[in-house]
């Protein structure tokens, strides 16, 4: 499981981007965290946006972060 942790609202996403091949150190796995839309409005709940996956083996995830691939904290 991935998740981004607690949010505001249910405006917040996060999005599976890229999944790499498999190599020695095991799949990487690109996300991206998506912002609400300025113009809307949001009912105010606890969120906390995650994506969920089986792989077998290890992982490394990225998070896609203004244009840029950051190791995934």
């Amino acid at each position: 499981m991935i998740s981004v942790g607690e949010r505001p609202n249910p405006g917040y996403e996060l999005e599976v981007v890229e999944i790499g091949e498999e190599r020695d150190e095991g799949a990487e796995i690109t996300v991206r965290e998506r912002w609400p839309l300025a113009d809307r409005v949001y009912p105010q709940v606890v969120s906390y946006p995650s994506v969920l996956a089986e792989i077998l083996g290890s992982v490394r995830v990225w998070l896609l972060q203004n244009g840029q691939r950051l190791p995934f904290e």
